[in-house]
């Protein structure tokens, strides 16, 4: 995505993250490095050790300060050897350290926390878990934004690694380098902006657009694939939006459209205020350019699902071990209510009506063996992997996780780079994918790579937005599976699951489809008042923590009942 605004129109903050503790100051956008000893008096932060108080002067005069609020200064000491520093000063003497005291303008610097909120601008923070690295900031919805990241401030190459339309009040990305870098992000003005947006386009092809601009024209340019299909220009209506669409789109025709074979679409807009208007008119115009990724669906037939487990649950195997299998038998067995079940190596498997025995050979994860060909289906690049119904389309998981991917050992995941890397996974998603391991929707890009979607959504809204009736789930903190160093299996969780499905899968006895949506399977999991698996259970605590995106109120079997 092109910006053509330059950095005065950007609003920004940066981020100083700390390499040992994934700790960071937020500031705005500093100005040119200054070398001017004696430094004025102010508040010095360290860009190396920024979850540290300030001190009241400058420690190393000879380094770059940044100026990021007045009075308010950053030292570029990435290269300083604290441990060295540290070492020189216990091994020789010094004057005491005055006490307190003060007057005569003395200026005492103010405490500020690790994230400093500055009015206006992007709160910038960092967290890492299980050595991902998530980013988030509080954004406005349809303005667009870009993230940069350095490896040092003393010459900085900033590299855009995460550009996008806003769609809620708070956005987060997962970084994927494992190095300390410095990060700081631009927010557009507002001149232009995308309201109801979606990433891609599926059955429907529609950009809206919106400025504050009440005098003024506008020009639209649209790209399907590099090729011009739309240009429009116009003044600017009274309620300052407008838009490209298609004319032809009828939402009773859902969810059966079609699509339209193209796989990038990009949006030109350019706002000029009338001249005189004081918005910069006379020509000066503001411009924006916005991309949607086109995405396909599977052709009509029989859909595809994998129920899969992660052994090593249990160190041995024990009767707690049978449990689990027994309850990944039954998520199983639940799925194939929508589809037809397959393994690692896209074998038919016949679910049994009763034995859940066989759950070890054709769904648990023990090597390589299994993982290789389970990424190659689930990223969809295998040679037989083309759209000619042999295509993974549900998906459940069960096992060790994080937000940068499925699974704890290299070469036995499947990666969020892996996912994004994957050229048939960005124009097919899948319908359904739920992931039952720790953290795994800490961030939501991990889900969105497999399913499309990072927020929920409505099935209304779906329709009329020409989307898919796609849905992901999972959990977005650690969840003990098994009680710690005991090999006890917590039943809870599993009931949870059990009850999820138990639910879902509800069919209307006239019409043979199912009933019960994603988000009513949900809430009777949490409360499932002993009309559950267990029934003594009235409420269920581990339902804490479950993330979902996509379309709330779908079917699990939406997809595949349009051709039964």
């Amino acid at each position: 995505m092109n910006n053509h605004a330059t950095p005065t129109n950007l609003t920004t903050t940066w981020a100083l993250l700390a390499a040992a503790l994934g700790l960071l100051v937020c500031l705005p956008l500093p100005s040119t490095a200054q070398k001017a000893p004696p430094s004025p008096p102010g508040a010095y932060y360290s860009a190396q050790k920024p979850h540290e108080p300030p001190f009241p002067v400058n420690r190393f005069p000879e380094l770059p300060i940044h100026e990021v609020r007045p009075r308010v200064f950053v030292v570029d000491d990435s290269d300083v050897d604290y441990d060295l520093m540290q070492a020189q000063s216990m091994s020789e003497s010094g004057p005491s350290v005055p006490g307190g005291g003060g007057g005569g303008g003395e200026y005492i610097p103010p405490y500020l926390p690790p994230t400093i909120p500055i009015p206006g601008v992007p709160l910038l923070a960092i967290e890492v878990f299980d050595g991902a690295k998530i980013v988030s900031f509080n954004t406005i919805p349809g303005l667009v934004y870009r993230v940069e990241e350095t490896a040092n401030l003393s010459n900085p190459v900033w590299t855009t690694i995460e550009e996008f339309v806003a769609t809620s009040s708070d956005s987060d990305f997962v970084a994927e380098d494992d190095a300390m870098r410095f990060y700081r992000v631009f927010q557009e003005d507002d001149i232009i902006q995308f309201p109801d947006w979606f990433d891609s386009i599926y059955q429907y092809m529609r950009f809206d657009v919106y400025t504050p601009v009440t005098d003024g024209t506008y020009a639209m340019e649209l790209y399907a694939d590099g090729n011009l299909v739309f240009t429009g220009a116009n003044t600017i209506p009274p309620d300052g939006r407008f838009f490209v669409h298609d004319v032809n789109y009828n939402p009773a025709d859902w969810p059966n459209r079609g699509y339209y074979g193209v796989g990038e679409w990009e949006l030109r807009v350019t706002v000029t205020p009338a001249a005189g208007s004081g918005g910069g008119g006379g020509g000066a115009g503001t411009h924006r350019v916005v991309k949607k990724t086109g995405v396909q669906r599977n052709p009509f037939g029989t859909y595809k699902g994998m129920t899969v487990g992660q052994s090593g649950i249990f160190s041995t195997t024990t009767t707690a071990q049978d449990e689990v299998d027994q309850s990944l038998w039954f998520c199983m067995a639940a799925m194939y209510n929508a589809c037809e079940i397959v393994d690692w190596n896209f074998s038919f498997v016949d679910v049994p009506a009763t034995d859940s025995s066989h759950m070890s050979v054709h769904a648990t994860l023990y090597n390589a063996t299994q993982w290789d060909p389970l990424r190659q289906w689930v990223t969809r690049q295998t040679a037989a992997n083309t759209l000619s119904g042999n295509t993974l389309d549900y998906f459940h998981y069960m096992g060790h996780g994080s937000p940068k991917g499925l699974g704890s050992v290299a070469g036995q995941m499947i990666t969020l780079a892996q996912l994004r890397g994957s050229p048939f996974l960005k124009t097919d998603f899948l319908t359904y994918a739920a992931l039952d391991g720790c953290r795994t929707m800490k961030s939501t890009k991990l889900i969105t790579a497999l399913v499309g979607y990072g927020e929920t959504t409505s099935r209304l809204d779906i329709a009329q937005k020409g989307g898919d009736p796609h849905f992901g789930c999972g959990w977005d903190d650690v969840k003990q599976v098994g009680w710690v160093l005991q090999g006890i299996k917590n039943d809870n969780h599993f009931y949870f699951w059990e009850d999820f499905y138990f639910h879902l899968t509800h069919r209307n006895q006239v019409t043979g489809l199912m009933d019960r949506t994603y988000e009513q399977a949900y809430a009777f999991a949490r409360n499932p008042m002993g009309e559950g698996v267990n029934h003594t259970l009235q409420s269920n605590a581990e339902a804490n923590g479950f993330k979902m995106v996509g379309c709330l109120n779908c079917y699990f079997d939406e997809r595949p009942r349009i051709v039964q």
